[in-house]
This record gives structure tokens, sequence and C-alpha cells, in this order.
């Protein structure tokens, strides 16, 4: 998919509830944030799956924003995501200091730019 707006793959609204409890979200390009996944401040669950050649400005993988947002990742990986804004999180980018994004037994791998989680 490619999306010249925000969430590519998926856009999880602010009272949203996303889980993934395997599968692969894919190849999905976004000229502005999260090219697999923009989450709005509402709830993701990720309990194994990967996000797979993902690409966005910001946060290639997964973006997420608003102070009510929560991310939990658990298993899975993210493999060969690309963010085209610097320093801005390939895998997962965290926009608010006050979201709450938790990540535990995961792989990160071939993740493109400085860094895999800003």
């Amino acid at each position: 998919v490619k999306d010249g707006g925000k969430g590519a793959g998926i856009y999880n609204a602010q009272t949203g509830v996303v889980t993934m409890y395997d599968g692969t979200i894919n190849n999905n390009t976004n000229a502005k944030q999260g090219g697999g996944l923009y989450n709005d401040g509402g709830y993701v669950k990720i309990n194994g799956g990967w996000f797979k050649q993902n690409n966005a400005a910001l946060g290639g993988g997964l973006f997420t924003t608003g102070t009510t947002a929560k991310v939990y990742v658990n298993g899975g990986g993210f493999w060969a995501n690309t963010s085209d804004g610097g320093n801005q999180g390939n895998s997962i980018e965290n926009d608010q200091a006050s979201s709450t994004v938790v990540i535990f037994g995961n792989a990160f791998q071939g993740n493109d730019y400085n860094g895999d989680i800003s």
C-alpha cells in the first residue's frame, strides 16, 4: 500500500484498539508517519507477528502519538523497516513523552538509518 497520509497499513484512532496475534504487516509506504501502523492515541497490543519492509518519513514500522497512546509489543519482530526523516525510528517512533511503549521478547533486524526506536 502507498499512502500520502498516516498509517499506510493500519490507522488506529484515539479510542481504537488493535490486537495482533500473528501475521505480517508488510511492504507499506507512507509519505508521512507510520508505514506499517499509525496509532493516534489508541491502544495497540502485538503478541507475535512481524513488521517487515515498511517505510515512512517517521516511524517506518510503527508510529505512535497522543497522551493516551499505549503500545505493548511481545514477541515477533521488526525487519528491514526504513525511515526517511533522519533519527526518527525506523521500527518504532514514539512522538509523545507521555505515551506508553513497552517492548519485550522482540527481534529488531536489518532496519535502516540511525535507530530502531526513537
